[in-house]
């Protein structure tokens, strides 16, 4: 079987069968839904998917605010080669393939982003030029309100669909290093949507995220949470480039720290999964805001915090979710750009 997913092999379609002058089987455009307002808009020609913009002047709510438009060369899909005695998971990644664009999508704007479904459909038995709209599977949008930013302001307010301009180097990455980002995509897209709801489970799949593409990178035999903890230094992102003022309220960014604070977050992922306890509670809560430049990077100021009914030292505070966030993104995009990488160096 072809273990490329959906959106790797349609766009080496859609240039094998533009040379020969054959069109699309079909064209679907796809709701997807949004807190975020965007900004510009992709839409290449020789692109098999356009980014479209729904131009709202608000943010805040869910809504659709962008239209992805898919050239699907294989619309019939062929079934005829799987070998049924066995089973064939390993490109499976838990949706769809709108559902594999959207969340690649996702990562590269930084944004709660989810697929509700095709929405307009073109196909031969669609007589009308302007397509065909339907609601067979369309998704309910999530009711979703933020105030005053929520626990990951990064993720709120504009952003440029035009960061989507790159979205072609999917077709050069390795199928099965493709899937591992395609399921960490995925995973930082749920971890954006259950943040405001549950922290804790944020935290989980943010973890979950680094470690599917980890565990893909290494090569040799060593236990996932060194392959999750040397991962995550190796491609750790530069600071961010708003920090706020004080040394207080920044992370230290220098490896021996990462490695100090990647270790104790698995640490309580750990402890939440196999025992039921929560990330420490100021870890769960918004940034600290500050007057003077950007969110805090740590819980906060002091010799510790007591909240909920725990209380915690400094030390076992390293690092908020605000932060964590920023480190998971860049590090898993920096990871895709070591991969691109590697395709235009061979």
């Amino acid at each position: 079987m072809n273990q490329r997913l959906f959106s790797q092999r349609n766009w080496i379609k859609k240039e094998e069968y533009t040379k020969s002058g054959v069109p699309p089987t079909a064209v679907i455009e796809y709701d997807a839904y949004s807190d975020a307002r965007f900004t510009g808009q992709v839409d290449i020609p020789s692109w098999p998917y356009a980014f479209l913009n729904v131009l709202s002047s608000e943010s805040g709510t869910v809504d659709t605010r962008m239209i992805l438009r898919v050239e699907d060369y294989e619309y019939y899909a062929d079934t005829s080669e799987i070998d049924w005695s066995k089973t064939h998971d390993d490109a499976y990644h838990g949706g769809w393939y709108d559902d594999e664009i959207v969340s690649l999508a996702s990562l590269i704007l930084g944004v709660r982003l989810v697929s509700g479904g095709p929405s307009r459909r073109w196909h031969e038995p669609v007589a009308n030029s302007y397509g065909q709209p339907e609601r067979f599977y369309m998704k309910p949008k999530p009711f979703y309100i933020i105030r005053g930013g929520g626990i990951l302001p990064d993720a709120t307010g504009e952003h440029s669909m035009m960061r989507l301009e790159d979205f072609d180097s999917i077709r050069h990455i390795d199928p099965k290093r493709f899937v591992s980002l395609v399921r960490a995509c995925s995973l930082y897209r749920n971890a954006l949507w259950m943040v405001e709801m549950d922290a804790n489970l944020a935290w989980l799949l943010f973890v979950s995220a680094l470690e599917a593409v980890a565990t893909s990178y290494g090569s040799d035999s060593r236990s996932a949470r060194m392959t999750f903890t040397e991962f995550v230094v190796q491609f750790r992102p530069d600071p961010p480039k708003e920090r706020p003022s004080g040394d207080t309220l920044q992370f230290e960014w220098t490896e021996e720290n990462f490695s100090r604070m990647l270790k104790l977050v698995y640490d309580y992922r750990s402890r939440a999964l196999h025992g039921g306890k929560p990330f420490p509670a100021p870890m769960l809560d918004r940034p600290w805001p500050h007057s003077q430049g950007a969110p805090a990077e740590v819980p906060g100021p002091g010799l510790g915090m007591s909240m909920k009914g725990g209380s915690w030292r400094k030390k076992e505070l390293p690092i908020n979710l605000h932060t964590f966030h920023y480190i998971t993104r860049h590090s898993l995009l920096n990871w895709w750009d070591c991969e691109l990488s590697k395709y235009i160096n061979s």
